[in-house]
């Protein structure tokens, strides 16, 4: 199978939009209306990269899953976080905080229950990942009828949402992880009637996925943090029916050529390069900061951790 640039194409522009939003927060300008106005464009963002991978999944023997899974998650996973919390220690260390919980205690407590230390937090994607692939491999080992399998879980997601946000943050991005993911292979499956190729005029389906698409943007903006299941703006359920198309318009909007020379099939490609380091390159930026603030050195940028 050829690989699909359009894929990485959009992979690429979601990665740049990850780093640009994860760069607003540690740079103090995650109020502005630019972020504001992202957020709703790219309401789909965390959903495309479960359906993505749901998409492409093969239901595998459980050993050989795990060894797979472990290669490509678990080991980024682990050995980034290490790296990130070496680089936030140092952080800490220069900027004169040396209370010995906030090297120790508090990183073990926030790794239980946000799967991820402030290091390098973004991480926690790649244990959720690891965990929706392991479930969704048993669920269709079981041959469910896979409509009704989305159905209560989607039920279970918006009925999460209502509640007080969970403390052990798996619980809630799992379930949404595993819906957006089980579509995706719901998508591949039914490929027969789902792709453009078996649609009497393809440009109509991709006028109309792209105009639903932009009707969701202009008038049902919404946003939701994946990684607490939290609803920030909006409709929950927009977000939740809406991703599909949302993630399907993205897929075809980048198949056009000029995506192609812009550079990011290659980000894309790479995404789990700039995924697992930008945040760590964050911190060794404020490290830098503070020294040369120390030095009487004025810094342009501006520090918010």
């Amino acid at each position: 199978m050829n690989r699909d640039k359009s894929l990485d194409n959009a992979c690429g522009i979601l990665i740049l939009y990850m780093i640009f939003m994860h760069s607003s927060i540690h740079f103090g300008f995650d109020g502005t209306s630019l972020a504001r106005n992202l957020r709703y464009v790219f309401f789909f963002f965390m959903p495309w990269f479960f359906l993505k991978n749901g998409y492409y999944f093969k239901v595998s023997d459980k050993r050989v899953l795990l060894k797979k899974d472990y290669e490509r998650l678990l080991k980024p996973y682990i050995s980034w976080m290490i790296i990130g919390h070496i680089v936030y220690c140092i952080y800490l260390y220069i900027s004169g905080f040396h209370d010995s919980k906030l090297y120790i205690v508090y990183p073990i407590k926030q790794f239980f229950f946000d799967s991820a230390i402030i290091g390098n937090l973004p991480l926690w994607f790649l244990l959720s990942l690891f965990v929706v692939r392991f479930i969704a491999n048993k669920i269709l080992k079981l041959r469910l009828n896979l409509s009704i399998v989305l159905l209560l879980l989607g039920i279970i997601c918006y009925l999460s949402s209502l509640l007080p946000p969970f403390k052990v943050i798996l619980l809630a991005n799992v379930p949404t992880g595993l819906f957006f993911f089980l579509i995706g292979y719901a998508i591949n499956q039914r490929r027969s009637t789902f792709t453009v190729e078996h649609i009497k005029n393809k440009y109509i389906f991709y006028v109309c996925t792209i105009i639903l698409y932009l009707l969701i943007v202009i008038f049902g903006q919404c946003y939701v943090d994946m990684r607490v299941n939290i609803l920030w703006d909006g409709s929950y359920l927009c977000w939740l029916i809406g991703s599909v198309p949302a993630c399907l318009a993205i897929n075809i909007i980048c198949r056009m050529k000029i995506f192609c020379k812009l550079g990011l099939e290659w980000i894309g490609r790479n995404s789990m390069m700039f995924y697992v380091t930008h945040w760590v390159i964050f911190y060794i930026i404020h490290t830098c900061i503070v020294i040369l603030t120390s030095m009487g050195v004025e810094v342009p940028i501006k520090s918010c951790v």
